[in-house]
């Protein structure tokens, strides 16, 4: 970065606009977290996070769920899924769903979710 750029985020750190910030923020994150992880575990899936902060959420599919068959039948709903192969070297089979806890709050998501289950036959 450039002299002026180091000179920004030195003021914004030391002037305590960034604690500001962040103060602001966590207890959105918390809120969106909760949220996202009911709706999830309603839907049978399984989460390891619940006190963890972070923006996103890994969900394991119920045995006998097909996260490849899960996203494809989504994706014809309208709804990208972003499946854990995709974050795993050589891409690997993963039973794995990421989420971001703050775009994951709108009921459709989960509404679509679930139908997409219900046609693959999994609920």
């Amino acid at each position: 970065g450039s002299a002026v750029d180091e000179l920004l985020i030195i003021e914004t750190l030391a002037a305590g606009q960034y604690r500001r910030y962040l103060d602001r923020v966590r207890p959105k994150l918390a809120a969106a977290r909760a949220a996202t992880l009911q709706h999830l575990s309603a839907l049978g899936l399984r989460t390891c996070a619940a006190g963890e902060p972070g923006l996103f959420i890994w969900a394991g599919l119920p045995h006998g769920w097909d996260a490849a068959r899960l996203a494809d039948e989504a994706y014809r709903r309208g709804v990208l899924l972003a499946r854990g192969e995709l974050f795993r070297p050589e891409r690997r089979p993963s039973d794995h769903l990421r989420f971001n806890a703050t775009r994951s709050n709108d009921p459709r998501l989960f509404a679509a979710l679930r139908d997409a289950a219900h046609a693959c036959g999994f609920a």
